[in-house]
């Protein structure tokens, strides 16, 4: 990484640092997965004090754009996705209510048919071998924490195969967003919940069908059935 200049007279040290990483994020100088310098190099290179470099770190560890390990191997790395970071936008936006649950599903559906009818065309053998592997996995799941936590791997690969990282990034966001929520609302089904399981894992082998067959527009209209029908057991609920 290439020094920089001081900030500009009056400028805090925390906007000094900060715009330092950000500009070096923009101009592409570092990537995914590239470690930033230790806190005191990185001081000594802006002319300001470690605590304003680590209050930085910290604002941007918030918003998911680096990641902080301990170790030898460890450091600030800057972060290779987005999507906790977004979903825990979304679950703030969602507990301040500036968006609601009907909103969120109808922009999931909106993102995941996109996603579906992409991967439709773009899916490799080995993507659609790990897709039944998860439907698999869910018809012998034990609790219904790991069937939550395989039907999210399963429409996050989808996007995945999608090779679209920002549509794999906001479908993780949305999932985790409403998270807990359908987690709570499965617990709180009692037997209709073996019933809705099974429905659940039927729905997943015809949406996988209509991949393995290439079919964007079935696949498209499965999953927002899919989607919407999941809504009303789950999120209403």
């Amino acid at each position: 990484m290439t020094t920089q200049a001081p900030g500009t007279p009056g400028q805090g040290g925390f906007d000094v640092a900060m715009a330092h990483i950000t500009d070096q994020i923009l101009s592409g100088q570092v990537r995914p997965g590239d470690r930033l310098p230790p806190e005191r190099e990185l001081a000594q290179q802006l002319g300001i004090s470690r605590g304003a470099v680590r209050e930085a770190v910290r604002a941007l560890q918030a918003q998911g754009l680096v990641t902080s390990q301990v170790g030898h191997t460890g450091g600030t790395r800057i972060a290779s996705g987005q999507g906790e970071s977004f979903g825990r936008t979304l679950r703030l936006h969602l507990a301040l209510q500036s968006v609601s649950h009907d909103e969120l599903t109808d922009t999931r559906v909106l993102l995941e048919r996109e996603a579906v009818g992409t991967a439709a065309s773009s899916a490799t053998p080995e993507e659609l071998a790990h897709l039944a592997r998860l439907c698999d996995q869910m018809d012998a799941a034990e609790t219904i924490a790991e069937f939550n936590a395989l039907d999210t791997d399963f429409h996050v690969g989808i996007a995945q195969a999608a090779q679209n990282r920002l549509l794999r990034d906001l479908t993780i966001a949305v999932r985790q967003a409403l998270a807990s929520h359908i987690l709570a609302s499965e617990q709180q089904l009692g037997d209709a919940w073996l019933r809705l399981r099974e429905d659940l894992i039927a729905e997943h082998r015809r949406i996988l069908d209509a991949l393995a067959a290439g079919d964007s527009a079935r696949a498209a209209d499965l999953v927002e059935e899919h989607v919407r029908r999941s809504h009303v057991a789950l999120v209403r609920s």
